[in-house]
């Protein structure tokens, strides 16, 4: 079948999934009394696809990180560490002690989650902590951008007349 560029022109939308990170309900647990009570059912994270412009400014995010990380180091060595600390800071770069393949996987999954939504430093957390789960939140927004967008559901409400339509 030849693909057709006209298909291009319908209302396109992110792929989402739900991922289970059950790994997390131990921070249900607190000493030996469980409070809240661990939940019975599983944790998810819903997460989408990103679209090209997203990818590509992730993918230099990481370009960046590795440069001014040399840099730093460079300013470091010639001029203390004050020096290699203010560039970072400069262009909103955080977190030295984290190697940069996880800086990477921490934006996808910051860029990505959808419900709930995660900030910078809780992907963090979560790479630190819990890495596998960061790292399928990563891996299956990497998956469904990969997947491409889709054609826009029609919500039941869409489907719905009023009596002066």
């Amino acid at each position: 079948m030849q693909f057709e560029p006209a298909k291009l022109n319908q209302e396109l939308e992110p792929r989402t999934a739900e991922v289970v990170c059950n790994e997390l309900k131990s921070l249900y647990e607190v000493g030996a009394v469980r409070e809240p009570p661990v939940p019975s059912e599983d944790i998810v994270i819903k997460v989408r696809g990103l679209d090209g412009n997203e990818l590509a400014a992730v993918s230099a995010r990481r370009d960046t990180n590795v440069f001014v990380e040399m840099l730093s180091e460079a300013l470091v060595k010639k001029n203390g560490r004050e020096g290699g600390e203010a560039i970072k800071g400069l262009l909103g770069l955080f977190d030295d002690e984290l190697h940069p393949e996880l800086k990477y996987r921490v934006e996808i999954a910051v860029k990505g989650a959808v419900e709930p939504k995660l900030d910078y430093p809780d992907a963090v957390r979560l790479a630190r902590d819990f890495y596998v789960v960061l790292h399928r939140l990563s891996e299956k927004v990497l998956e469904l951008s990969g997947l491409g967008s889709q054609v826009k559901k029609k919500s039941s409400l869409d489907s719905i007349t009023t009596p002066n339509s």
